[in-house]
């Protein structure tokens, strides 16, 4: 199962499949980060409805787009979509100025202008406040519902044990009657995949 998952992805990350045009990555773009948007959306003041309309917005952009994307160049793919985001938001309030709740004018501009990437997944969770926190689990957990049955059941679950519960190897092993250097590489490939998944390379 490991293997066929493997020759499945060979092609590469999905930020490769959706540049070339594949539906089922496109799809899986969608489900992974259009709840991503719509928050980033909220938070920044917009009602229900207006938030909506701007993730189709974003969701434009990037096919527009995404063949222009190089994570050397332009740092990780979700700060990429922040970036479009936050763009499509200063738009939003410029061409609607009476849209802007009364808190926001000048000051929510200047926010937004200085706001980085707001998650990063695979960060220590330390970094990040609680809201910060659950939209990472929350994009990692979509993530690992799309790949989790391309992996034995034996390695998911030595990725489980090792990364979700924090397990040690040594313990994982005995107990998955695995060596250690497999638990390992188990873990290693499971999160190479989420990394692809997410269209982090």
């Amino acid at each position: 199962m490991d293997t066929a998952a493997s020759s499945t992805y060979s092609s590469g990350s999905l930020v490769r499949r959706i540049t070339a045009m594949d539906k089922t990555a496109w799809d899986q773009f969608v489900d992974l980060y259009g709840p991503l948007i719509h928050r980033w959306c909220l938070q920044s003041g917009l009602g229900s409805a207006d938030a909506a309309d701007l993730v189709q917005d974003v969701f434009t952009v990037v096919i527009k787009s995404i063949s222009n994307f190089h994570a050397s160049s332009t740092g990780t793919f979700r700060g990429w979509l922040w970036t479009i985001t936050r763009n499509k938001i200063r738009d939003f309030f410029r061409q609607s100025p009476s849209r802007l709740l009364p808190t926001g004018g000048t000051d929510l501009q200047l926010q937004l202008s200085q706001q980085a990437d707001p998650i990063d997944v695979f960060d220590d969770e330390t970094t990040l406040d609680p809201t910060e926190r659950s939209q990472a689990v929350q994009l990692m957990h979509r993530a690992m519902q799309t790949i989790e049955n391309d992996f034995a059941p034996k390695t998911w679950q030595a990725f489980m044990l090792a990364v979700v519960h924090g397990q040690r190897t040594s313990d994982i092993a005995v107990q998955l009657e695995m060596s250690s250097n497999n638990v390992r590489q188990a873990k290693s490939r499971v999160l190479r995949r989420l990394r692809q998944q997410l269209g982090e390379f």
